[in-house]
Formats: C-alpha cells, sequence, structure tokens
C-alpha cells in the first residue's frame, strides 16, 4: 500500500490554505511544461524556496530524487538521440522540478484538506453525471504516487547495487514497473474493500 507522505509542521507551507498550494502546483506545473529554461530555472527557484519555507531537509529532497535516476537515465538518452542533448537536460529537468514540487505539497498538505477543495473545484462534474469526489481523490492519488513511484526506484536501485548490478540500469527497468503495478493493484483492492467504485 502506498505510504502515507504528509509530514506534520507548523510551517508557512503547512499553514497555507491546501487550495493555495494546489492552485499553485497546478500553475507552476503548467508553466514549466510549456515553457524553456528561464521558465525551468525560476520554477526550481520557486520550488526550492517552497522547500526552505517547508522546513524539509536536503535529505528529503535526494531522497524524492533518487528513484528518478533510472527514468531521468531513459528519458535523456531518448531525447538526446531524437532531439539534442540540450534538449533532453531540458526534459530532464522539468520531471525533477515537478516531482520535487509535488513531493513538497503532499507533505505539508493532508489528503483531507486537498479533497475538500477538489471536491468544492469540481462540484460541476455532477451536472453531467460525473463524481466530484471519485474526480478529486484521483488528482490527490496521482499527487502523491509521484513521490511513491520516486521511491520505489529507489529501493530497486539500492537492490540492484547490493547485487552488484548497478552498473546495469536498464536491468532495473522491468522490476519498478511490477511494483509500480503491484502497488497500484493494492490502492485499487484497498479501495474496493472501503466502497469505492470507478462508476
Amino acid at each position: 500500500m502506498m505510504r502515507a507522505v504528509y509530514r506534520p509542521g507548523d510551517s508557512a507551507l503547512h499553514r497555507m490554505p491546501a487550495g493555495t498550494k494546489l492552485l499553485s502546483l497546478a500553475v507552476l506545473a503548467i508553466w514549466i511544461s510549456t515553457g524553456g529554461w528561464p521558465a525551468a530555472v525560476l520554477g526550481g527557484a520557486i520550488v526550492g524556496f517552497g522547500w526552505v519555507l517547508a522546513r524539509l531537509s536536503v535529505g528529503d529532497a535526494v531522497a524524492a530524487l533518487r528513484g528518478l535516476v533510472l527514468l531521468a537515465a531513459i528519458i535523456f538518452i531518448a531525447q538526446a538521440f531524437l532531439t539534442s542533448p540540450t534538449f533532453a537536460a531540458l526534459i530532464v529537468t522539468k520531471l525533477a522540478i515537478l516531482v520535487l514540487a509535488a513531493t513538497v505539497v503532499s507533505m505539508t498538505t493532508k489528503v483531507a484538506d486537498m479533497l475538500g477543495v477538489l471536491e468544492r473545484v469540481l462540484a460541476p462534474l455532477k451536472l453531467i453525471g460525473a463524481s466530484p469526489e471519485q474526480a478529486s481523490f484521483l488528482i490527490v492519488l496521482a499527487i502523491r504516487f509521484m513521490p511513491a513511484i520516486a521511491r520505489i526506484a529507489g529501493e530497486v536501485r539500492e537492490a540492484q547495487r547490493a547485487r552488484g548490478l548497478e552498473r546495469q540500469p536498464f536491468a532495473a527497468a522491468v522490476p519498478i514497473m511490477i511494483r509500480t503495478l503491484r502497488e497500484a493493484d493494492a490502492v485499487s483492492e484497498a479501495l474496493a474493500a472501503r466502497g469505492w467504485s470507478p462508476r
């Protein structure tokens, strides 16, 4: 089952309304995803400031990014081959910033608070027969799953290093995929046991 990543605290970011943080995350994600190096650099600075504001450590940042090494390497190689090394570096940088942004929001915001905000924002979905509660839950799950996937990748790489396979990074792709699918399946079973229906 996906581990909780919320970390209780009294920092300025902890006290900030959940709606403000979610809106900031959405705006930042769109801005960084559609921008170039200036947007990535400024976005990274904003996330770094948020990290300090939340009183999170460098170790927390390293832990959040450790699992991205393999995925970043695959993306970099593919993009460098298809486009250019500069563009590949930009894509990997954007990915790292977005993971850190999602992590800092997850670590400073309770799930109940995020759900409450999203359910109010998505209330108009009822007009078309959709469920705001289910849509809200899926969004929160996506935000919280980013750090979880990074953790899985980090644990797989640590296990490979213990077996002397650290020089074969692509060998980790299959176990990372399998563990991610298993974790998603565990979440699905837990939701079903609590009566959550996709319809």
